[in-house]
């Protein structure tokens, strides 16, 4: 493609992509900028364009040497530098996107990107930016949709990249990798290139490295294909949600539950049926008690736990998993929040939100705190506040430990010790609260982005 042609076509996306959203008039854009190849040419086109208020946000999310995180700094420092625009930098400790993946059974993919976004939506704010936009490209999204197909996705899924997403924008999925490339030629800008982008432990990486040219050898126009199909799966998907709303599922009143009559659920079609369960889930996760500024949680059940539980409620029973009850309660089916963990001896008292509990002698309070307590953005609630039992652990800043080991280390009297009370979500143990016996609480470690509230927990009567 030729300079010229390159500048007008990406440009010329842009700022249509931007009118379309009601944005051309606006002011205050970020620009999710890796300083790769894509990012870069985003980021130079809305220079290009003067958008109002525009600054460039990276995110370090510690996982590559230091020696090449500070080399890919320091040259996005320099692009900004050249652009004139101002360059927001956030680090991830490093290491935090590994313990992310493994404490939550995630692929580093998704945990790295978990990071990434809480990390642009904090700059937004602090910037008081009206929307992010970012790189992703026709590639990304051919790749998206092909391993949401291979990993049995349904018509949900299959819709791919959403060009919209809050306040998140994607301009540039209708343009392909090898427009972006020749644009950045055009323009003569730098660029660094990620070398996690060659390694073949990542999931995207390998269909990018060896599926997508498979593709291309042996079935050629299956990218047209793969996008017509995902088009007609996005109006079946519009199409399923509408016919699923029918089955009447609501908020009950505090918002802690949503019910339906069961009947018409049990008797609809099962793709009906599901539907109806994974968007209602949604309503109950996402009214349930979190932390202010963290705690990233799933927005609705994925529909094998939603099949899991129509399966049980067709029987009769009920269906416990991913901190949701899916009941049967007289002619209705209830779903509420639940924990996904018993409680197996000594104590337990639930905490779903700031507020004191009494539970026979048992004082639990909790509550919001400048400068006391656990980061809001390493733990999720529902918490758990409980006694110790044998095998527990904690991840502190230093790596896991033994809460034996540690409270050995309080100098707290043997016979003391099985008093320490432990706070614990999903994820595992989120506090060990030596506190409430003259030591000192220890805290699960959080992503070490900004200086979010902290929730100070006191128990009394242990």
């Amino acid at each position: 493609m030729e300079r010229g042609k390159a500048r007008a076509v990406v440009e010329e996306r842009l700022r249509d992509r931007l009118r379309e959203a009601g944005l051309a008039g606006g002011r205050g854009f970020l620009v999710a900028y890796s300083a790769g190849p894509d990012s870069s040419a985003l980021l130079a086109a809305a220079a290009a364009l003067g958008l109002p208020g525009l600054a460039a946000a990276y995110v370090d999310h510690g996982i590559r040497p230091l020696a090449e995180r500070e080399a890919e700094l320091a040259l996005a420092r320099r692009a900004c530098a050249r652009l004139g625009l101002p360059l927001c930098a956030a680090r991830v400790r490093p290491g935090a996107v590994l313990e992310l993946a493994r404490s939550e059974g995630l692929g580093v993919e998704a945990a790295a990107r978990r990071f990434r976004y809480r990390a642009l939506l904090a700059i937004m704010d602090r910037r008081g930016s009206r929307c992010v936009l970012t790189a992703h490209c026709l590639d990304d999204q051919l790749e998206t949709i092909l391993m949401r197909l291979l990993g049995g996705s349904g018509s949900g899924g299959l819709r791919g990249i959403p060009r919209r997403n809050g306040p998140f924008l994607r301009p540039l999925l209708d343009l392909r990798k090898s427009e972006l490339a020749a644009y950045a030629e055009a323009r003569g800008l730098e660029y660094s290139i990620d070398s996690t982008n060659a390694s073949r432990d990542y999931a995207r990486n390998r269909a990018r490295l060896d599926l997508v040219p498979a593709l291309d050898r042996s079935f050629h126009g299956w990218a047209r294909g793969l996008l017509l199909a995902s088009r007609k799966a996005e109006l079946e998907d519009e199409a399923l949600s509408r016919a699923a709303a029918g089955l009447a599922f609501s908020l009950e009143e505090g918002g802690r539950s949503a019910r339906a009559p069961a009947a018409p659920l049990v008797a609809a079609p099962r793709a009906l049926a599901l539907r109806a369960l994974v968007e209602a889930s949604g309503l109950v996760l996402r009214a349930a008690p979190r932390p202010r500024g963290g705690g990233a949680r799933g927005e609705r059940a994925s529909a094998r736990l939603a099949l899991a539980a129509l399966d049980a409620l067709s029987r009769g029973s009920s269906h416990r998993a991913g901190g949701l009850a899916f009941a049967l309660e007289g002619d209705s089916v209830v779903i509420s929040p639940c924990l996904d963990f018993p409680g197996r001896g000594g104590y337990f008292v639930l905490i779903e939100g700031p507020g004191t509990i009494r539970a026979g002698g048992l004082v639990v309070s909790a509550s919001w705190s400048p400068d006391r307590g656990i980061r809001a953005d390493a733990f999720d609630f529902p918490l758990v506040v409980r006694s110790r039992r044998p095998g527990d652990e904690i991840a502190l800043p230093g790596g896991t430990k033994r809460l034996d080991v540690l409270l050995s280390e309080m100098s707290l009297p043997s016979d003391e010790r099985d008093r320490v009370p432990v706070a614990e979500d999903r994820r595992g143990i989120v506090a060990l609260l030596g506190g409430c016996l003259g030591s000192k609480d220890r805290y699960r470690r959080g992503p070490s982005l900004g200086d979010p509230p902290r929730l100070a927990i006191d128990v009394k009567g242990a």
